[in-house]
């Protein structure tokens, strides 16, 4: 598997292509920042169907001090059969 990757002006990654055994896109994530530079989502189109966001709480210093991850998965209804 090979990668290329995009990077905007302020040097943040904001793609990354996967390319597959045949040498053909077979991936896409893209990388979204806050205005404050700090990365919150990373979405996967074409071999994944889901998107992986972050979000983050800062002190008043400006020190992370909590992540929470989020999986979601669009278009799709939740499978609850387990809850019965």
């Amino acid at each position: 598997m090979k990668n290329l990757l995009s990077y905007n002006e302020k040097g943040q990654r904001t793609k990354r292509t996967e390319f597959g055994r045949n040498d053909k896109p077979d991936g896409v994530v893209t990388f979204d920042y806050d205005g404050n530079g700090n990365f919150i989502k990373a979405s996967n189109c074409c071999k994944h169907t889901y998107s992986h966001s972050y979000t983050y709480k800062f002190d008043n210093q400006g020190n992370w001090i909590e992540q929470q991850n989020i999986y979601s998965q669009p278009n799709k209804e939740p499978d609850r059969e387990w809850m019965r």
